[in-house]
C-alpha cells in the first residue's frame, strides 16, 4: 500500500491519510526515531488499555500492515461531524479558550480509571488527547497514546516499584492539568 498524504508528524511517528478508507490513518514509525518497534508496541499496549480505556481510545486494527514506508498501525482516524480534522485539546484550548465542561467531566472520568487500574501512561501532553466535534457543541474526549503505558525514561527508574509509579503518575497529572487549565 502507498502512503502519500501525512497528517500529522510527531516525534515518534508519522501519520498518513488511509489511501482507501477515508476514516482512518496509519501510523507510520518516524525514520528519524530510533525505536523501529513503536506500533508493535502501541497495538499491544492497546490491547491491555482497551479493557479499561475502550470508551476514550479510537479503534485500532489488530495488525500492523504492510506499506511502502513500513509496516503500518492502521488507527480510526478522528474527525469532527462536518469531515473536519479534530483538534487536540491544547489547539481547542487556543482557539475557544476553554475546555467545554462536557470534555473536563470526561477528562476527570479517564484519569479516574488510570489511577484506579493504575495504568502507568506517563506522556501528558495537549496533543495525546483529542477533542471530536460529534454534533455542534458536542463534544467527546479520545487518548491517543497507548505507546507510552509503562514506559520510562528515568535513568534510575524508580518508578518500576508500585508506590513510586503512583507517585510519579499523579504528579504528571497535576502538571498537565495545570498547565491545561491555566
Amino acid at each position: 500500500m502507498n502512503l502519500t498524504e501525512i497528517i500529522f508528524k510527531g516525534k515518534s511517528r508519522l501519520v498518513y491519510k488511509h489511501p482507501t478508507e477515508e476514516k482512518k490513518c496509519i501510523k507510520i514509525a518516524n525514520p528519524d526515531n530510533l525505536d523501529c518497534n513503536i506500533n508493535l508496541i502501541d497495538l499491544k499496549n492497546y490491547k491491555i488499555l482497551k479493557k479499561y480505556l475502550n470508551p476514550f481510545l479510537p479503534h485500532y486494527e489488530d495488525r500492523l500492515l504492510k506499506t511502502d514506508k513500513g509496516l503500518g498501525l492502521v488507527s480510526e482516524m478522528i474527525i469532527d461531524h462536518d469531515n473536519k480534522k479534530s483538534l487536540s485539546i491544547g489547539e481547542f484550548k487556543k482557539k475557544y479558550k476553554k475546555i467545554p465542561f462536557s470534555i473536563q467531566k470526561e477528562l476527570k472520568e479517564f484519569i479516574k480509571i488510570v489511577i484506579k487500574n493504575k495504568l502507568f501512561l506517563y506522556d501528558y501532553n495537549f496533543n495525546n488527547f483529542i477533542i471530536q466535534e460529534k454534533s455542534k457543541n458536542v463534544y467527546k474526549l479520545y487518548f491517543i497514546d497507548c505507546k507510552s503505558l509503562n514506559k520510562s525514561r528515568s535513568y534510575i527508574p524508580i518508578e518500576k516499584i508500585s508506590f513510586f509509579a503512583l507517585i510519579k503518575l499523579k504528579r504528571r497529572i497535576k502538571r498537565f492539568l495545570n498547565n491545561l487549565y491555566s
